[in-house]
Parts: structure tokens; sequence; C-alpha cells
């Protein structure tokens, strides 16, 4: 499944996160809450980076320009329970 997240402006990374858990949901209508994404997006501000945490034993690729942006790497399996 693809979870689109649409061109646009974004201003700060919180408006990101929320765009990538709101379309889970959207594809995903079991999912209550976003805090029950499958796939859960936050910043790290001590190491300025995103971290990503993978629940039901799930597994992620992530286009290339997505990866860039959220700084991993593409055509890479991100599986499981990983936080990065």
């Amino acid at each position: 499944m693809k979870i689109p997240l649409y061109g646009g402006y974004y201003s700060e990374f919180e408006e990101v996160a929320t765009a990538l858990h709101r379309e889970q949901m959207n594809h995903m209508p079991h999912i209550p809450s976003p805090d029950r994404a499958p796939v859960r997006f936050s910043f790290n501000d001590n190491v300025d980076r995103v971290n990503k945490t993978i629940m039901n034993d799930l597994c992620v690729v992530f286009s290339p320009a997505l990866a860039r942006l959220l700084g991993f790497r593409p055509a890479t399996r991100y599986c499981l329970s990983l936080v990065e």
C-alpha cells in the first residue's frame, strides 16, 4: 500500500508528521487515532533528525524524495519496531 505525502508547503516537521499520520488513517480506517498509526514519526531536537517507529510487523520503503526529506536511505526496507 502506498501512503502519499501530497506536495505543498510544510513550514515545520510537525506538519509533515501530521500529514503522514493523517494519510495512514485515511488509507487504513481501522486506525482510531494518529498516535496509533502503524508508522509514527517524530523529530529529535537533540540530534536534529527524524525518528520513526514501525509497529504491527510492517515494513516501510520510502520514495527517494521522501527518504531524502526525512533523512532515511532510499530503496531500503525498514521493518518491525525499529527506532532510528
